[in-house]
């Protein structure tokens, strides 16, 4: 399963998430993804990760 995402993640999301990022000693990246597979796994569709995330800073 090929598939692209744009995702927002507000700033209390990204705290959280960067806290699991620590406990794990993984990349937020990596965290993402992970995520992103799990959910494809779940859902019983077959996915296939690729490392070009990137990053856009958000206007306040």
């Amino acid at each position: 399963m090929d598939f692209e995402t744009t995702t927002c993640i507000s700033y209390e999301h990204l705290t959280i998430l960067n806290s699991y990022c620590q406990k794990l000693d993984v990349p937020l990246r990596t965290l993402i993804v992970y995520m992103i597979l799990y959910a494809a796994k779940k859902e019983k569709k077959k996915a296939i990760a690729f490392k070009r995330i990137s990053y856009r800073k958000r206007n306040k």
